[in-house]
């Protein structure tokens, strides 16, 4: 196991002030700034939004050390949908402001199968897969560009169920810039953590879990995770 980095969730969707303050009081150094739709990046939205809340971190010592999306448009598993070629040129945008920000990932989550919070539109599974596959594909050069690591979220909303799908998945895209961002709290019902992350192995970017898992599983994760590792904390604070 090599460097284990903590983060802490910070929802900008939320319109409560972030708690920064708490988070570096109780002893994080760096944020995971999440954002549940890309609607909120047209025009310069991401740039303005992101690099706020980047300053607001940074006035209490904390570092970015992520960007998540929660909830990828089930547009982008529709075909050439017309609002396509929009909704592509945000992400672009937001994967491009993430490194000019310092972080080094940026987490992107499947179109969803089932409806969760935040995500109430739904696709067929093989929709969402060949979404997600082509998303990964179109974004991969904006993050060499940038520095960045592109994490697919799994298993999450419905979708990307197994460790050997999501492993083929990100041989097929064949980028060094992408890998998986797991959600231990997702794997109840699915799998054990050991398995996933034999199978994924290096492709594993960061883990997202609750303090409370990440206790009974801190052990494991020194013996046998992946080298470098972002692990969020999603006791989620509003931001």
């Amino acid at each position: 196991m090599g460097q284990l980095i903590r983060a802490a969730t910070v929802n900008l969707s939320s319109p409560a002030p972030a708690g920064y303050a708490q988070l570096a009081d109780a002893g994080f150094e760096s944020v995971d700034l999440s954002i549940d739709s890309v609607e909120q990046f047209t025009g310069d939205a991401a740039e303005k939004i992101l690099s706020r809340a980047a300053d607001q971190a940074a006035a209490h010592g904390l570092g970015i050390a992520c960007v998540t999306l929660r909830h990828l448009p089930v547009e982008l598993a529709c075909g050439d949908h017309s609002s396509r070629g929009q909704i592509m040129a945000s992400l672009d945008r937001l994967v491009r402001t993430s490194g000019e920000l310092g972080a080094g990932l940026c987490g992107v989550a499947p179109p969803a199968v089932v409806a969760s919070n935040g995500a109430s539109k739904t696709v067929g599974y093989r929709d969402a897969l060949n979404g997600v596959y082509r998303v990964l594909g179109e974004l991969s050069q904006a993050a060499e560009f940038s520095g960045v690591c592109l994490g697919v979220c799994a298993p999450c909303h419905g979708c990307l169920l197994s460790a050997v799908e999501v492993c083929e998945l990100i041989e097929a895209v064949a980028s060094s810039c992408v890998g998986v961002s797991v959600q231990v709290e997702q794997l109840n019902h699915i799998g054990r953590v050991e398995d996933w992350l034999a199978v994924l192995g290096r492709h594993v970017v960061s883990m997202r879990l609750t303090l409370n898992t990440l206790a009974g599983i801190e052990s494991l994760l020194q013996r046998s995770g992946p080298a470098d590792c972002v692990v969020v904390i999603d006791n989620s604070v509003q931001g």
